[in-house]
């Protein structure tokens, strides 16, 4: 934890970029991952100096911008980085006013909010908040910050405020997905998909701008089941998702890591009746956004086979993670890393796909965000 907040003053001394932001959150879960990971004290010290032990701290006055419980919704969706900083001190300070039953009210009321655009910078504001609630649940600096990034990237695509328009369909996850794939619906549309449009945030648009109902369409098929054969189905996809486009899209692997920080996220509602509607459309959201990423990076097929390749023991696995002179250092593999070996415990019938798919991805010597399969990134 003393790591994770040399992480935050860091960036809030002034470092107001998107670089910097993006380099400190990344930090931060992954100190947490190789923590899980039962990383020695030297290498979460030695991992920590070389990601930012050479950042310049200048402290410098931030403009003063005057948030208020009624404003703050102003920031939703501006994109704008700085103002990741500037909604952190403001939902820390709401956070701090208040203990217990009554903190946790405020943050589940914030969640609600926001889930309907928790898919925006492909994930990265939904994994931050997920990943400090499972391992820094009390930390109001940290889920702040989440909550900050959650705000200023907030890109929904569609609304399920209006129940008579929610249905439960009859088909699993997969079997949509699996269609789409057929079908290749949002491909053929645009003809050659990537090069006409190269860059994740550009398919994305194009999704949101002229197949929103398309995409409402598929997710109403899905057939609301209990939360956790929800869950399950959720995790799966993303996972095999992965491994059969070659365990090395970048943007596939964030549906990994922010399938774990969805999991933290619906445990802020108690699995009553009272609560299991909102973590109903919680997770019709996040697979809402799942099933963006996937059709993004070009539909992987579902039902082929994983290639045949040795399986790493996970005790080899976890050594080669946090050994103190790894070369594994990239954040995202790290943290891919640990989402697996976590999964493999929560979902047991499915620890093969799990331990497959972190054994894939260090197999392909994903050292740098570069060695993954990007494309033009965002």
């Amino acid at each position: 934890q003393r790591l994770q907040h040399l992480c935050i003053f860091t960036f809030h001394s002034g470092c107001l970029s998107g670089s910097a932001l993006s380099k400190e959150t990344h930090t931060i879960n992954a100190l947490a991952a190789l923590n899980n990971l039962n990383a020695s004290a030297k290498r979460l010290e030695s991992y920590f100096e070389k990601e930012l032990g050479e950042t310049e701290v200048v402290e410098s006055p931030l403009e003063n911008k005057q948030i208020t419980t009624r404003s703050w919704e102003d920031f939703l969706g501006t994109l704008r980085f700085e103002d990741v900083v500037y909604l952190s001190y403001y939902f820390v300070e709401q956070l701090e006013k208040l203990g217990g039953d009554e903190r946790m009210d405020k943050l589940r009321q914030y969640v609600l909010r926001l889930m309907a655009g928790l898919g925006g910078a492909a994930f990265h504001g939904t994994i931050l908040l997920g990943w400090v609630l499972q391992d820094s649940p009390t930390d109001n600096l940290l889920i702040g910050e989440g909550l900050a990034y959650m705000t200023a990237f907030y890109e929904p695509i569609i609304s399920l405020e209006d129940n008579s328009s929610r249905v439960s369909g009859t088909r699993a996850f997969k079997d949509i997905l699996v269609s789409i794939q057929k079908e290749r619906r949002f491909v053929g549309a645009f003809g050659n998909w990537h090069k006409a449009y190269p860059v994740f945030q550009q398919r994305y648009g194009q999704l949101k701008e002229n197949y929103a109902d398309v995409l409402q369409e598929y997710l109403f098929q899905w057939k609301i089941s209990s939360v956790q054969e929800m869950i399950e189905e959720l995790v799966v996809c993303a996972a095999s998702a992965f491994l059969l486009s070659g365990a090395n899209d970048f943007f596939l692997l964030h549906g990994i890591t922010s399938c774990l920080a969805a999991i933290e996220i619906t445990k802020l509602f108690p699995r009553t009746e009272e609560y299991n509607e909102e973590t109903i459309i919680f997770l019709q959201y996040y697979g809402l956004f799942l099933m963006v990423a996937y059709i993004c990076e070009g539909s992987p097929d579902l039902l082929v086979p994983a290639p045949k390749q040795e399986i790493l023991p996970w005790a080899t696995i976890v050594d080669q993670v946090t050994g103190i002179d790894s070369e594994y250092n990239d954040a995202h593999l790290i943290k891919l890393v640990w989402a697996c070996k976590h999964f493999t415990e929560e979902f047991p019938s499915h620890s093969e796909l799990f331990h497959q798919t972190a054994s894939a991805a260090l197999h392909n010597q994903l050292f740098t965000p570069w060695c993954f399969k990007i494309g033009a990134g965002f």
